[in-house]
């Protein structure tokens, strides 16, 4: 990406991008993402929000739905990428690629096999295989991807089944499917293992990977390495709670490495199972205590998901299912936000309520770096056996409200005090090439912007500024990646008559 700017001579500190917050809530309505039972979700550098999920439209197999970072799908059909079921998640990168693993047979056994796509759908890298193992791959196909495009596959593999001897494994790749690790042996066949769960990548590679452990009392078990696949950490358990089973585990991690784990557990809550978070920093180890996120303790709290902002703000979703006490009942979908350190930013709120016959299940949230996040959950169709996948978009209440503009349209009569902050957002699509950020005209003062691509321009993150003495401001940038670009337009001094325009070509 190239770009052209203008620098103020007068330095200015950047710690005004807080302000002007706006509380933010549901985006919209419940709709239909697609038919099909979902298995996972990721949100991308540049916005989008990716589900994956299986059984659609043709019964079997696995499939992508995308929306940009405005709600809009990226494509009209659902996207075939494996045969196999067992496809469990994806990773995506700043420009909006991204990249899965399945599992397959190799001829002899069965191996982990991966590939990458751009936003449009177009290969990035052929299919490859991960494994250099001969053992057969007993469980796992999970992929992570950061902004630069390095991709991570979590996996087991044993001489018998998913258990105590299993060993667990994970494999670097660069952005051109080049390995950058041998096989890394996350947990040693030794050790109490379990199933894979997940694997989440920062921005420099550094990764995490959480599993299952074996045993009728099954923890959260958790470690983290760096991009060559030496470790930070020793494995161990994210749960504190350790007399009865944890299950249904999930992570999300930003791009500066802090992630958040969320899963369900046994009795812990006097009541069934109830939905629990931790909190961890970029070095892998924990932040605060354990966090009891469902608020009902009657009946189980189940199936959560989570995702992460860039700021650290996170969400968390998950089941709220009574029938186990009220047969009569039917499950509802929650969500619930919480601030960078871990405090509730408001209640649970509902998201829906399933029809009669129609049980919801196994949450899946996908949210951008902005702070926007959808929660997907699949609901079972009266008098038959197949699934329906529902979707609602909402906002974290700790992102800005940001004024959505049009390409080449002028944002006129603009004016700001000393130090305020104003916010917009432009929708790039896939073939545009150049971005070109303009600020003309004003009677007084001087308004400075500064760009960034997937999110609101903050002290720690600006693509690209223009800071001119004056009202009159442009920058170009090439080579842009497809997504949503903010601006954030600045009063230096007080300003007014100011039109902004960008333009995407």
């Amino acid at each position: 990406m190239r770009i052209t700017r203008h620098i103020k001579p007068i330095a200015i500190a950047l710690g005004f991008f807080t302000s002007n917050f706006a509380l933010a809530a549901e985006l919209t309505p419940v709709f239909t993402v697609t038919s099909g039972a979902n298995w996972g979700a990721i949100g991308a550098g540049n916005g989008d929000l990716i589900t994956i999920f299986s059984g659609s439209p043709s019964g079997t197999g696995s499939f992508i739905q995308r929306f940009d970072g405005f709600g809009n799908r990226l494509q009209s059909s659902d996207w075939y990428v494996s045969a196999d079921g067992s496809l469990m998640s994806i990773g995506a990168s700043k420009r909006g690629d991204y990249g899965i693993a399945w599992r397959a047979a190799d001829g002899n056994n069965v191996s982990v096999y991966a590939r990458t796509f751009t936003r449009t759908g177009a290969t990035k890298v052929t299919t490859f295989k991960v494994n250099t193992s001969t053992q057969p791959i007993v469980y796992g196909s999970f992929a992570g991807m950061n902004d630069v495009g390095d991709t991570v596959v979590f996996w087991s593999t044993s001489p018998g089944t998913v258990g105590a001897n299993a060993r667990l494994l994970a494999r670097v790749f660069s952005s051109t499917g080049a390995p950058v690790t041998g096989e890394i042996e996350v947990s040693a066949a030794a050790s109490a293992n379990g199933a894979p769960q997940g694997v989440v990548v920062d921005k420099n590679g550094n990764f995490t990977c959480i599993w299952m452990s074996e045993g009728a009392n099954g923890d959260v078990m958790t470690r983290r390495f760096y991009r060559n696949g030496t470790p930070l950490t020793s494995a161990a358990a994210a749960n504190t709670y350790l007399p009865d089973s944890q299950a249904g585990m999930h992570i999300a991690m930003n791009a500066s490495g802090q992630s958040v784990i969320a899963w369900e557990s046994r009795g812990q809550d006097g009541d069934g199972m109830g939905t629990y978070a931790q909190r961890f920093n970029a070095a892998g180890q924990k932040v605060g205590a354990e966090i009891h996120v469902s608020e009902a303790t009657i009946g189980d709290q189940k199936d959560s998901s989570v995702g992460i902002a860039d700021d650290g703000s996170f969400a968390i979703a998950w089941i709220d299912d009574n029938r186990r006490n009220a047969p009569s009942s039917q499950p509802s979908v929650m969500v619930r936000q919480y601030g960078a350190d871990g405090t509730p930013l408001r209640s649970a709120d509902l998201v829906a309520t399933p029809s009669s016959g129609s049980p919801a299940g196994y949450t899946s949230l996908s949210m951008s770096p902005d702070g926007t996040f959808l929660v997907t959950w699949r609901v079972a169709t009266p008098g038959s056996t197949a699934f329906t996948m529902l979707g609602r978009r909402y906002a974290m209440d700790t992102l800005p409200y940001a004024q959505a503009v049009y390409s080449g349209v002028p944002v006129s009569g603009l004016s700001g005090a000393t130090g305020s902050m104003r916010y917009f957002k432009l929708n790039v699509p896939n073939g545009a090439t150049q971005l070109t950020v303009s600020m003309a005209g004003g009677t007084s003062g001087d308004a400075d912007f500064y760009v960034r691509l997937g999110n609101i321009p903050s002290s720690t993150g600006v693509d690209v500024s223009s800071t001119k003495v004056g009202n009159t401001e442009a920058v170009q940038i090439t080579g842009i990646p497809a997504g949503v670009w903010y601006i954030g337009v600045y009063g230096y001094t007080a300003y007014s008559g100011v039109s902004l325009t960008m333009t995407a070509q």
